[in-house]
Protein backbone atom coordinates (compact mmCIF):
# COMPACT_ATOMS: atom_id res chain seq x y z
CA UNK A 1 0.00 0.00 0.00
CA UNK A 2 1.42 3.29 -0.97
CA UNK A 3 1.13 6.19 1.40
CA UNK A 4 -0.60 9.63 0.45
CA UNK A 5 3.37 11.15 -0.10
CA UNK A 6 4.32 8.43 -2.21
CA UNK A 7 1.16 8.77 -4.55
CA UNK A 8 1.36 12.04 -4.44
CA UNK A 9 4.92 12.47 -6.21
CA UNK A 10 3.92 9.75 -8.44
CA UNK A 11 1.25 11.72 -9.43
CA UNK A 12 2.91 14.98 -9.70
CA UNK A 13 6.25 12.97 -11.46
CA UNK A 14 3.75 11.78 -13.88
CA UNK A 15 1.77 15.29 -14.68
CA UNK A 16 5.30 16.95 -15.16
CA UNK A 17 6.62 14.21 -17.78
CA UNK A 18 3.40 15.19 -19.64
CA UNK A 19 2.53 18.35 -19.72
CA UNK A 20 5.04 19.93 -22.10
CA UNK A 21 7.31 22.24 -20.57
CA UNK A 22 6.26 25.56 -22.42
CA UNK A 23 2.50 24.86 -20.15
CA UNK A 24 3.94 23.23 -17.22
CA UNK A 25 6.47 25.61 -15.58
CA UNK A 26 3.84 28.44 -15.47
CA UNK A 27 1.15 26.17 -14.43
CA UNK A 28 3.69 24.53 -11.43
CA UNK A 29 4.75 28.48 -10.69
CA UNK A 30 1.16 29.40 -10.40
CA UNK A 31 0.51 26.04 -8.39
CA UNK A 32 3.42 27.77 -6.00
CA UNK A 33 1.71 30.87 -5.50
CA UNK A 34 -1.66 29.62 -4.70
CA UNK A 35 0.38 27.06 -2.19
CA UNK A 36 2.06 30.26 -0.91
CA UNK A 37 -1.53 32.32 -0.60
CA UNK A 38 -3.29 29.12 1.05
CA UNK A 39 -0.34 27.57 3.41
CA UNK A 40 -0.31 31.08 5.90
CA UNK A 41 1.86 29.14 8.27
CA UNK A 42 4.55 28.59 5.45
CA UNK A 43 3.69 31.52 4.12
CA UNK A 44 4.80 33.75 7.47
CA UNK A 45 8.30 31.31 7.71
CA UNK A 46 9.08 32.03 4.19
CA UNK A 47 8.36 35.57 5.06
CA UNK A 48 10.34 35.27 7.83
CA UNK A 49 13.01 34.43 5.68
CA UNK A 50 12.53 36.85 3.18
CA UNK A 51 13.00 39.45 5.89
CA UNK A 52 16.05 38.12 7.29
CA UNK A 53 17.88 38.39 4.16
CA UNK A 54 16.01 41.61 2.48
CA UNK A 55 15.90 43.80 5.49
CA UNK A 56 13.23 44.23 8.51
CA UNK A 57 11.70 47.66 7.05
CA UNK A 58 11.09 45.75 3.68
CA UNK A 59 7.72 47.38 2.67
CA UNK A 60 4.59 44.65 3.08
CA UNK A 61 3.80 44.82 -0.64
CA UNK A 62 7.70 43.84 -1.42
CA UNK A 63 7.19 41.08 1.02
CA UNK A 64 4.33 40.03 -0.28
CA UNK A 65 5.79 39.71 -3.95
CA UNK A 66 9.05 38.29 -2.77
CA UNK A 67 7.43 35.34 -1.03
CA UNK A 68 5.26 34.63 -3.92
CA UNK A 69 8.29 34.59 -5.66
CA UNK A 70 10.35 31.89 -3.67
CA UNK A 71 6.90 29.68 -3.26
CA UNK A 72 6.43 30.29 -7.51
CA UNK A 73 10.47 29.24 -7.96
CA UNK A 74 10.11 26.23 -5.76
CA UNK A 75 7.19 24.57 -7.50
CA UNK A 76 9.27 25.77 -10.61
CA UNK A 77 12.03 23.54 -8.80
CA UNK A 78 9.78 20.47 -8.48
CA UNK A 79 8.28 20.40 -11.63
CA UNK A 80 12.11 20.65 -13.66
CA UNK A 81 13.34 17.93 -11.11
CA UNK A 82 10.01 15.27 -11.64
CA UNK A 83 11.26 16.22 -15.71
CA UNK A 84 14.47 14.56 -14.57
CA UNK A 85 13.89 11.37 -15.25
CA UNK A 86 11.77 11.41 -18.78
CA UNK A 87 15.31 12.84 -20.03
CA UNK A 88 18.26 11.35 -22.08
CA UNK A 89 21.74 12.21 -21.65
CA UNK A 90 21.89 14.36 -24.65
CA UNK A 91 19.01 16.68 -23.49
CA UNK A 92 20.78 16.70 -19.97
CA UNK A 93 23.79 17.68 -21.40
CA UNK A 94 22.32 20.19 -23.30
CA UNK A 95 20.36 21.84 -20.44
CA UNK A 96 23.28 22.30 -18.05
CA UNK A 97 26.69 23.60 -18.00
CA UNK A 98 29.25 23.47 -14.59
CA UNK A 99 31.56 26.84 -14.67
CA UNK A 100 35.01 26.20 -14.13
CA UNK A 101 34.93 22.50 -14.97
CA UNK A 102 38.31 23.09 -15.99
CA UNK A 103 39.54 23.55 -12.36
CA UNK A 104 38.45 20.16 -11.53
CA UNK A 105 40.27 18.99 -14.57
CA UNK A 106 43.35 20.57 -13.83
CA UNK A 107 43.43 19.26 -10.22
CA UNK A 108 42.53 16.21 -11.02
CA UNK A 109 45.88 15.62 -13.67
CA UNK A 110 48.16 17.48 -11.13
Amino acid sequence: MFSGALAGYRLASTLARRIPEGAGRPLARAAGRLVGRLDSSRRRQVGRHVRRVQGADLPATALRRATGRVFASYADYWYRSLRLPAMDTAELGRRFSIDGYRHLEEARTA
